[in-house]
């Protein structure tokens, strides 16, 4: 019975081995695996019994294949979870890593273009509102200088010899009676010289002081001419085109003094500027320069002896005499070969004061004969 028990454990004993020898052989196939999916050359990861090859990319590539389709079909009765996370396995990981087809990439593309050209159809026309916009803020400041300039009678204003280029009268003579203009004549004046059509003056009045040039502006529109007799009889009456070239006073200071460059001041943003002064008054001939059409006359229109002797009457002559309307009309840009851009502004103002001309009484020569508002001046009318 002893003998029977003893060879009973030793049969357990050899089954335990069996067992051993089995672990063996299965640690054997999972290292042969290992090697079959290595195929490069062995490195040993440790110094136990089992050892391990750093895998090639193609043998790579063809273990995780293997082990997909191991997992794809162990996973049949799985989740979709659990399937779906096995079936990345031979993906380099968890999720996917595909990148843009060529066709995602080229309408990527044409979009971007789109959108570019858009932006850059548009971009002309916002730096053409920018540029308008610029000129006008230049224009309202402008406004202010000249119209303070000729409603104060300025006589002193020497900077503007820097930026007032020219200065033309276009005058023509209208004598009493006649349905027809008589002779006209265009006046320059530059700060250089002065011509009487293609002539030059005898003497020159060129535009070298501010006094000259406000003076000029200043002519009125319609200046009745009397002659010397008692009493007076109109004779008739010039009609004024004032006309001034102007570099912008503000702005950009490349193209300001004292830049002499010729180049840089034609680049420069001018201006044209028309000036038409056109007095109220009602005064008397004989004092000179007067702005009545005829004497004794208002509103043209005549009125009994009664409305003479009327307070409110004498009262309204005097306003007339000591009130001017100024008009001032901007085009702008002004080119140098001689036009202007489809830009216009127009500012008008009255000015209290009479326009008394310089010298008093004026000249003979209409073209050296400058005149100059009177603010703190008042006259009565006579």
């Amino acid at each position: 019975m002893r003998t029977r028990n003893v060879k009973t454990r030793q049969e357990g004993r050899g089954t335990r081995g069996e067992g051993r020898g089995t672990r063996d052989e299965g640690r054997g196939t999972r290292g042969e695996g290992r090697a079959e999916c290595g195929g490069g050359p062995s490195r040993p990861f440790g110094t136990g019994r089992l050892t391990a090859t750093r895998p090639n990319a193609e043998a790579l590539g063809y273990c995780r294949g293997s082990l997909r389709d191991q997992a794809l079909a162990e996973g049949a009765g799985r989740s979709v979870r659990d399937r779906t996370l096995a079936a990345g396995v031979g993906r380099g990981g968890m999720g996917s890593c595909a990148g843009f087809t060529m066709i995602e990439i080229a309408i990527s593309l044409a979009i971007i273009a789109f959108a570019l050209v858009a932006i850059i159809g548009i971009l002309p026309y916002g730096m053409d509102v920018e540029r308008q916009n610029r000129e006008e803020t230049v224009i309202n400041q402008e406004t202010s200088i000249l119209l303070n300039a000729i409603c104060n009678g300025d006589q002193g204003l020497d900077d503007l010899t820097n930026y007032v280029v020219a200065i033309t009268n276009t005058q023509t003579w209208f004598p009493s009676g006649s349905t027809h203009a008589g002779p006209t004549t265009v006046y320059a004046y530059t700060a250089t010289n002065s011509t009487a059509g293609s002539a030059l003056m005898s003497p020159e009045f060129p535009l070298t002081s501010g006094f000259r040039i406000v003076g000029l502006l200043s002519t009125p529109k319609y200046w009745p001419i009397y002659s010397s007799k008692t009493p007076p009889v109109f004779e008739g009456f010039y009609s004024n085109h004032v006309v001034a070239t102007v570099r912008a006073m503000s702005g950009s200071v490349s193209d300001k003094p004292p830049q002499s460059n010729v180049s840089v001041q034609d680049m420069a943003f001018a201006y044209r500027v028309i000036c038409e002064v056109m007095p109220y008054g009602s005064g008397n001939p004989t004092t000179g320069y007067s702005s009545a059409w005829y004497w004794e006359w208002t509103n043209y229109a005549a009125f009994p002896d009664w409305q003479w002797r009327s307070n409110y009457f004498r009262y309204a002559e005097n306003l007339q005499a000591d009130l001017n309307e100024v008009r001032l009309v901007f085009r702008w840009p002004a080119y140098p070969n001689g036009r202007t851009g489809g830009s216009a502004q127009v500012v008008r103002a009255v000015t209290a004061g009479p326009l008394q001309p310089f010298p008093n009484p004026p000249t003979t020569a209409p073209a050296y004969t400058l005149f100059f508002v009177q603010p703190k001046t008042f006259v009565g009318a006579q």
